[in-house]
């Protein structure tokens, strides 16, 4: 392109001090972006026309912000789906218990101990992990269980473990 014009076409009288004839100034301005509940980190949002103005009143071009999400102090996340971790005694693997735990909308709920869980298994609750993006419904959410031994056993206590014992089959 021509070096006085720059492929313009035409060469003005007087040259802007601020933009020297390239239609455009340095600034900063606040762009709002609208985070959807649930999105990844690493995901790029879009925002069309919020990129820089093109020259000689050409169309802006488009912002691009990669996400990136901080860790929550409570919940792992895998996906859609999240674990959360809770006590249980090892009495409640036994019987018919639940845990209590608080979901990642801030509200509390039990979750059911099946009878003779394997203390390395894990509760599944359906629909209670992240909302799911460009989808509706939402994630499962693991319950992981650290189990609670006693730290000691009174005499009354190892009595019925060994009357338990004879029970197992």
């Amino acid at each position: 392109s021509c070096s006085r014009c720059a492929g313009a076409g035409k060469i003005p009288n007087k040259t802007c001090p601020a933009c020297r004839a390239t239609g455009r100034v340095s600034g900063e301005r606040t762009v709002e972006v609208a985070i959807a509940s649930g999105i990844d980190d690493g995901q790029v949002i879009k925002v069309s026309g919020a990129g820089e103005v093109g020259e000689r009143g050409a169309a802006s071009g488009d912002l691009y912000v990669r996400v990136h999400v901080k860790p929550h102090p409570a919940f792992a996340r895998d996906g859609d789906d999240l674990t959360v971790y809770a006590s249980a005694r090892i009495a409640d693997l036994l019987i018919d218990r639940a845990v209590s735990v608080t979901g990642i909308d801030g509200k509390k709920m039990s979750v059911p101990i099946p009878l003779r869980l394997s203390p390395s298994a894990r509760l599944e609750v359906d629909g209670a992990g992240m909302p799911r993006l460009g989808h509706s419904g939402r994630g499962k959410l693991f319950v992981e269980l650290e189990i609670i031994f006693p730290k000691h056993l009174t005499a009354e206590m190892r009595a019925l473990l060994e009357k338990l014992r004879e029970f197992e089959g």
